[in-house]
């Protein structure tokens, strides 16, 4: 249904395909995570940007409803829906577009509903300003909390299925089927039968398995005993249960999600895998039924033969076991009580290599004590420490099912284990080495308050809001006791433990976020937290909003708790292994990243760029990506295997640091950054002279390090080509000398320019710490030169073009605005438009573009910025700051260019035959295309020239623009042509440009210019 809606419909207009499924857009696309405010801010302003937005469901079932419609109608737009036929039960049908019937004619009409509201404004508007919900569901309590699980469950699909399969069980409601449905917006069990003992005998599946060659056959001897000897024991704690349906072993159908190798990587237990077949559900049709015929007996049993052999050659080493029953509910019971269990689909080829590479990546040391490896992923967290501190409060017994026994045990860890239950109390002071502390932790210390006592659901009674019924259950039914309340900063204190805490374990059934009340986070500090939730819900948001605020980040989840981490610069450093914070860059207890994280933090997240010198093993230039998530991090170093090192947001210039025509190289290609570190050559001649030449770009901090090795007798006594292994790239000629009295000359002359309040100087002030000098500057001034913004738009594309003038005046940024249309194309029109108007792709494959940017340019005066965006992009004034920005860099590139460089190469969007009439290198062919949509240009002779030379090859030969197939063989991995965005590229190759991160412009709400695509 997807794939016929999606080719019907790109026929009318082009479709983005978001996800794996057909994707065809060159953005990034922001991750689906509804916990990060911030990621999921950006997703839906990545929808928002659609007029239309297509949710298919995976099938169409009665009451199978995800969230996708409701994203998209949170995200402002009209949705069109096909899946569940009764979402208009709870959706209010005239804020979406329902396809009811999978008819071609019904494709058919919607279509034309599509057109007919793309093209009218009045109408389409109508449908946004539709209530999305009914009274009945606004109301509906439960309707609010399933759609805040499907939000905030971020869990792997697979364990989310867990978790659905747990709540069902607990709340004796009993499901066979591939996916847990829900009817209407209730978990309920879905109409079904189950077939009798009298029913399942009679079919052949169990003659066929009576038949089976058990004796003659030595794999089988295992099934012959599962079948012949029924057991009603529960799964084992390390048992993953696969369901997979009988008659499709035939088919080497195996029942297994995507996630499945990394829930066998992540939980570090599983040693025994069950396949549970024999499943009989559904409505009783044949194809319902996966019964075997006669006909097919034989070919059936050899497929059978051959896939147990092979799963037994392939893993010797797991346990492995086939339950077939001749009771199906109770290999249901089998699947519902074991802790993994996976029920969706998947290849036994794909199945059988996951397994095998998940067996071979699990570490040796596999103990577990805690419910759901949760000692396990502190230590995979931080990197198997030993002796470190942890809190631990709900404890229980200290031993089963505890987060800190592992620690303690094992990796020599101390700390403090809290229980308030008096009789799980007594058995903790016996299991446990370190300090164990009664009473219940709480906001306020000395409050008398009830206290349910149930085993591992104690807690405080008025806040055990567990939405499991078993649980309630049990809870009602445990003894009541009266406890009296401490804050866990008064027992911190009593007990003397140390201001920064390794991991901090809450679990108390219903009161964590009272706990957390009850921390002073301005004395105590907590390398990893971890919280139970169990999905309720406002609790569980209001932590994360409170962790938050204290400087802590959502990790990851599990089936029942959220993890947080600290934020601070030292411990993502720690984490990335950078060596800037070891003790060899380490003064009384305060490393770097503590000296830096202070300079930084203020303006982390309004960072855009960083430049570092000094690039060794690239852990400092992923410390820095992950500490400014906004910014771009560029890398200097003379070694040439360093640029192994660039990826996501890093890019790597490889060059010498005492090369000054490589620093001018750099500086006119990045423009200004917001922050400089020189941890290259550590010669202080090499100092000196890219201080001369690069702190002009700095916008706030010029940072040297290791400043020992200024020293002559710490640096010259050395071979520092035999220390440093990079520096062996270094001149020959170049002694790598140091001499104190220069770089304290160089300071000096920076003091020296404050004193007497130079001309021009920038520097604030000059800090010298522990081997580091931190020149903090003022950002630099530039002239007001005269902006100007111009776009394009033809008729259609009224709205936009009007839209984006409006946007551009409002920053003030701009002396003038200037909006071109097919009207103002001149001599240009008369002579292009036929071409123009035969070819809608871009009104003539954006032909137009380099005129009109030649025109803008012939009516400037020199050094005057242009900025250039295409009619669907947005400009965002809350960002004008980056805008201006974005002029700095440009007036100061001695290239009169800016432009936004993307992760895709060449040769996947430029058709061979351009490439050979303008004559490119293979280095060309193989480096990123830049954006063509959103260009800064200062007039110059350099940038004037480019433009005269991009309107000269799109004009000249129409062949060279358009999408007419390349005589020439194209690049295997060619994808499509992309008209005048690769001529320009190809110039902009050969004649160089400043360059920006295209993350800026292609990630909502990220930057001041954003391609939105908005076409309305």
């Amino acid at each position: 249904m997807r794939n016929r809606f999606f080719e019907r419909l790109s026929g009318y207009k082009r479709v983005d395909s978001l996800g794996a499924y057909k994707h065809n857009v060159d953005f990034e696309v922001p991750p689906y995570n509804p916990l990060d405010e911030k990621a999921w801010s950006t997703y839906l302003d990545l929808l928002s940007t659609y007029k239309f937005i297509i949710c298919f469901e995976n099938q169409s079932v009665d009451y199978y409803l995800t969230e996708k419609l409701y994203n998209a109608l949170e995200a402002g737009s009209v949705p069109i829906y096909w899946g569940c036929p009764h979402a208009d039960e709870l959706y209010n049908s005239s804020a979406f577009l329902q396809l009811k019937e999978e008819s071609t004619g019904a494709m058919s009409a919607l279509i034309e509903l599509i057109k007919h509201l793309d093209t009218n404004d009045a109408a389409y508007n109508a449908m946004l300003q539709a209530p999305p919900l009914l009274d009945c569901a606004k109301a509906d309590e439960d309707f609010k909390n399933r759609i805040s699980l499907i939000r905030t469950a971020v869990e792997t699909p697979a364990v989310r299925l867990v978790s659905q399969i747990k709540i069902l069980r607990d709340n004796a409601v009993y499901r066979i089927g591939d996916v847990v449905y829900a009817r209407g917006y209730r978990w309920e069990q879905d109409r079904q039968t189950i077939l009798t003992d009298d029913q399942y005998k009679g079919t052949i599946l169990r003659q066929y398995l009576e038949r089976l060659p058990a004796k003659s056959a030595p794999d089988f001897a295992l099934l012959a005993e599962v079948v012949n000897n029924m057991q009603h024991a529960r799964p084992a704690e390390d048992e993953l249960v696969i369901h997979m349906r009988a008659g499709d072993v035939a088919q080497f159908d195996w029942f297994l999600t995507q996630d499945y190798a990394s829930i066998i990587r992540t939980q570090h237990g599983i040693k025994k895998v069950t396949f549970v077949t024999a499943m009989h559900y559904g409505n009783f049709v044949e194809r319902n039924l996966w019964l075997y015929t006669d006909e097919s007996r034989d070919r059936n049993h050899s497929a059978f033969i051959k896939v147990f052999e092979a799963i037994h050659k392939e893993f010797p080493n797991l346990k492995m076991e086939i339950r077939s029953r001749e009771h199906p509910d109770e290999d249901f019971y089998y699947l519902c009580m074991a802790r993994w269990v996976s029920f969706d689909r998947g290849g036994f080829a794909d199945c059988a290599r996951a397994v095998r590479t998940a067996i071979a990546d699990i570490p040796a040391k596999q103990a577990s004590y805690a419910q759901l490896h949760q000692d396990r992923d502190v230590l995979e967290y931080l990197k198997d420490k030993r002796n470190g501190y942890f809190v631990d409060v709900g404890a229980l017994d200290g031993k089963h099912i505890s987060n800190t026994y592992l620690l303690e045990k094992e990796y020599g860890w101390t700390g403090l284990c809290c229980e308030a239950n008096p009789t799980t109390f007594k058995k903790l002071v016996k299991t446990r080495s370190c300090a164990c502390i009664d009473g219940a932790m709480y906001s306020i210390d000395g409050l008398e308050l009830e206290f349910t006592c149930a085993d591992a659901l104690s807690g405080i009674t008025t806040h055990q809001d567990t939405p499991n019924v078993a649980h309630q259950q049990k809870i009602a039914a445990g003894s009541k006791i009266k406890v009296r309340t401490r804050t866990l900063t008064s027992v911190l204190d009593s007990c003397g433990a140390p201001a920064h805490i390794d991991y901090l374990s809450i679990d108390t059934e219903g009161s964590e976020m009272e706990i957390l009340q009850g921390i002073d986070f301005t004395r105590y500090t907590f390398g990893f937290i971890d919280l139970e939730h169990n999905y309720v819900q406002p609790r569980r948001q209001q932590m994360h909003l409170f962790l938050k605020s204290k400087g802590y980040r959502h990790y990851k989840a599990n089936q029942w708790d959220d993890y947080y981490v600290r934020d601070s610069l030292h411990e993502i450093g720690m984490r990335h292994a950078t060596d800037k914070f070891n003790d060899r860059h380490s003064y009384m207890g305060e490393s770097y990243l503590h000296i830096y994280d202070r300079y930084f933090r203020p303006i982390r997240h309004k960072v855009r760029a960083i430049l570092e010198i000094g690039v060794l093993n690239g852990c400092s230039l992923r410390t820095w990506r992950e500490y400014f998530p906004n910014a771009h991090i560029y890398g200097i170093d003379i070694n040439p295997s360093c640029k192994s090192h660039e990826g996501d947001r890093i890019t790597v210039f490889i060059g010498d640091q005492n090369d000054p025509k490589f620093l001018q190289r750099v500086r006119d290609q990045i423009g200004l950054v917001d922050i400089i570190l020189d941890d290259g050559s550590h010669i202080t001649r090499h100092q000196i002279q890219s201080h001369q030449i690069l702190a002009p770009m700095a916008k706030h901090y010029y940072i040297i390090e290791d400043l020992r090795c200024s020293y002559e007798q710490h640096l010259n006594h050395h071979d520092v080509r035999s220390i440093w292994p990079g520096m062996r790239h270094n001149d020959p000629a170049d002694p790598l000398k140091n001499y104190r009295s220069e770089f304290v000359d160089f300071v000096q002359e920076g003091v020296k320019a404050m004193d007497f309040h130079t001309l021009n100087n920038r520097i604030k002030s000059i800090t010298h710490h522990p081997m580091i000098v931190v020149f903090e500057l003022i950002p630099p001034t530039i002239r007001a030169p005269k902006c100007m913004f111009t776009t394009f738009g033809n008729e259609r594309f009224k709205h936009s073009r009007e839209r984006i003038i409006c946007e551009a005046q409002k920053t003030g940024l701009f002396s003038d605005t200037r909006l071109f249309t097919e009207k103002d194309l001149g001599e240009f029109g008369v002579k292009h438009g036929p071409f123009m108007r035969q070819n809608k792709r871009g009104y003539g494959y954006y032909i137009w573009k380099p005129y009109v940017i030649h025109q803008m340019l012939n009516s400037m005066a020199d050094d005057d910025i242009l900025v250039y965006c295409d009619a669907g992009c947005e400009i965002r004034a809350e960002h004008r700051e980056r805008l201006v920005d974005y002029l700095r860099i440009v007036e100061s590139s001695s290239y009169g260019f800016l432009t936004f460089r993307t992760p895709h190469k060449m040769f996947h969007y430029t058709k061979a035959d351009l490439g050979k009439a303008m004559n490119i290198s293979d280095a060309i062919w193989n480096d990123n295309i830049h954006v063509a949509g959103i260009l800064i240009i200062r007039k110059c002779r350099h940038s004037f020239e480019m433009v005269e030379e991009w309107l000269k090859w799109a004009t000249t030969d129409y062949h060279y623009i358009d999408d007419s197939p390349s005589v020439i063989a194209n690049h295997p991995q060619f994808k499509e042509h992309r008209h005048d965005q690769s001529i320009l590229n190809i110039i902009l190759h050969k004649r160089k440009t400043a360059i920006v991160p295209f993350n800026e412009t292609h990630v909502p709400n990220n930057g001041p210019l954003s391609a939105s695509r908005i076409r309305i």
